[in-house]
């Protein structure tokens, strides 16, 4: 959103505030005089505006004091600190969104607690308005905050390590988490979004020896490529009885949408593929068997979604977190975070006159390993916590942000053919989502299928009352 505001000695537009624009408030005198504007009250959206003068033919003219420079409008984000550090940016056109999505962890609460409109945005921005939000959660809603998940983007990995400070010596590489301001006895733990992380991975490995061909990577002696995927995938074609028959050539030759599906992605760092590598692959496929038996692993233990799924697929690491004794616990923190230190480890002892970069291609990108560590340790603490507290069980997919991928999903399916909505729009669209909630529940899954369970149950096929007819023909 631009509002273009005025500088003192230059001539405003008296007729600037349309009839949606209403004058709440015009404060005492300051220095910089402010004025707080809602815009659409039917939006709940509120807009602060800084240095904003008054025509003289005005009729709420007030006299002020003259300032020097170039302070002009700008859309208030909560804290004026934040406001004038990017106060040169005040005039950029809004590109995107930015939604503080809630999700209960044991209940089916979806809702958007609050949008702004963006050009970019950056850690300083986030840390203002994400304890305001910490703070009408737990002050005015009564809501435990639990944890916070996001992907793998540059300002949300920054916003985390600038709580390093916060997290009460944890004595672990990363920063997974940070003490509650308004429940100082509870933390709030930091998530990396589990199927960006597999994704991530798929793709590090797509690009070792074959794609780009921007990493190499090496594990303790077996090299770790995609070319072993493909030999075994073609290898699989020829063979009379298919041994992987869910890899197809989507998984193989990625192109731009391919490489954003998570399905293909966990279905090549799987157990089925990781089993015919080591059974019919060569012995210099052992270290990418060992990836994908490890990666498919970790997404059991973070993608528990219900209490029977374990059963059905056979895998016991579906199962739902019901004790804080879980051998999965020491699976993930034992097993799992050291193959991914050991391996970093071999890439740096590894025999050769290799370069820091040369070394660096050698292992998953420092992103993902750093997601992994931030994930592995939050899961661990934050299912004891609950666990200790007195629920039953905890479902771990609660913790992946698959809600906000199928609430940005629906907002394009209202939105149609549009695809520049401006803020107004967004809003509305948000509201018909959060009434399609209401009516119908969804279920855990970003392709919007519905959840009958939570649906209105008292639907009826019955006409709707009527008037009755009034007979017009009048008889003199």
């Amino acid at each position: 959103m631009h509002i273009g505001l005025g500088c003192p000695g230059t001539k405003c537009d008296p007729n600037f505030l349309e009839d949606r624009v209403e004058i709440k408030k015009f404060k005492e005198f300051l220095l910089v005089p402010e004025l707080e504007v809602v815009i659409d009250d039917s939006l709940g959206f509120t807009i602060k505006v800084y240095g904003f003068y008054l025509p003289d033919d005005h009729d709420l003219l007030y006299e002020t004091l003259e300032v020097t420079g170039e302070l002009i409008g700008f859309v208030d984000l909560g804290d004026p600190d934040v406001n004038f550090a990017t106060l040169e940016k005040a005039d950029e056109i809004t590109t995107h969104a930015l939604v503080f999505l809630i999700r209960g962890v044991c209940t089916q609460l979806k809702f958007s607690l609050v949008y702004f409109a963006t050009s970019a945005i950056t850690s300083i921005q986030l840390l203002p308005i994400f304890w305001e939000a910490v703070c009408i959660l737990e002050s005015s809603c009564n809501l435990w905050f639990m944890a916070v998940t996001s992907d793998g983007a540059s300002p949300n990995r920054s916003f985390y390590r600038m709580h390093k400070a916060l997290d009460r010596d944890s004595g672990k590489e990363v920063c997974y988490r940070t003490i509650n301001f308004y429940a100082p006895h509870r933390f709030i733990y930091f998530f990396s979004d589990t199927p960006h992380l597999i994704k991530t991975t798929r793709n590090c490995l797509y690009h070792s020896g074959s794609g780009s061909c921007t990493r190499y990577m090496w594990d303790g002696g077996h090299y770790v490529l995609w070319q072993h995927i493909v030999q075994m995938f073609f290898q699989d074609l020829e063979s009379g009885l298919k041994l992987l028959p869910q890899i197809t050539a989507d998984h193989i030759k990625l192109n731009a949408y391919s490489t954003m599906c998570v399905n293909l992605a966990a279905q090549v760092l799987s157990a089925s593929v990781s089993a015919v590598l080591k059974a019919f692959g060569t012995p210099d496929t052992a270290g990418t068997a060992k990836l994908c038996g490890m990666v498919d692993s970790f997404f059991d233990c973070l993608n528990v979604r219900c209490t029977y799924e374990h059963e059905r697929k056979r895998k016991p690491f579906l199962a739902p977190f019901t004790s804080t004794e879980d051998p999965r616990f020491t699976w993930l923190e034992g097993e799992f975070l050291k193959y991914l230190k050991d391996w970093k480890k071999s890439t740096l002892d590894r025999p050769g006159n290799y370069t820091a970069n040369a070394r660096s291609r050698m292992f998953l990108s420092w992103q993902t390993y750093e997601g992994f560590q931030i994930t592995t340790c939050s899961v661990i603490e934050a299912t004891n916590f609950l666990l200790q507290e007195g629920m039953e069980y905890v479902l771990t997919e609660r913790f992946c942000q698959d809600p906000i991928e199928e609430y940005f999903g629906s907002q394009r399916k209202i939105g149609r053919r549009s695809d520049n909505p401006d803020i107004k729009m967004f809003g509305c669209n948000d509201n018909t989502i959060r009434i399609q909630r209401s009516v119908s529940g969804q279920s855990v899954n970003t392709r919007g299928r519905k959840d009958r369970k939570k649906a209105w149950v008292e639907v009826t096929d019955d006409l709707l009352p009527k008037r009755k007819k009034i007979n017009c023909n009048y008889n003199n």
